[in-house]
């Protein structure tokens, strides 16, 4: 739905569809990947894509490694590539950084972040 302010909402009216799958290859290795298609009003629709494969360092570290991107409806294939490290602190709590870069396109980012388990 177009809502928020001017510069965060595209004000268009849209869907986000994706089929999320994820394996268990070993007890420390594991393989996700996602294939979606994004329909917005004024902009159209683009195919999108992802596949990751996270791996547990120790009890606490986990790494994972993830190639992304799109097909817009002008048949652009934009490659995105990261990478983060994930910290469990707590059963709760776990911290994260990440960064990423585009392959094929200007697209650059770096992130940190804490993440909190609410139990219900």
């Amino acid at each position: 739905m177009p809502s928020g302010s001017k510069g965060i909402s595209s004000g268009e009216w849209g869907t986000i569809n994706k089929l999320a799958v994820s394996h268990e290859l070993t007890n420390s290795l594991n393989i996700g990947y996602n294939i979606g298609y994004d329909w917005f009003s004024k902009s159209g629709g683009e195919f999108i894509y992802s596949a990751a494969l996270g791996v547990v360092l120790s009890e606490r570290l986990g790494a994972y490694a993830e190639i992304y991107g799109s097909v817009t409806n002008t048949k652009v294939l934009q490659i995105n590539a990261n990478s983060g490290l994930t910290y469990l602190v707590k059963e709760n709590i776990q911290l994260d950084i990440s960064a990423g870069s585009g392959l094929n396109n200007k697209m650059v980012y770096i992130s940190a972040g804490i993440s909190y388990n609410i139990p219900l």
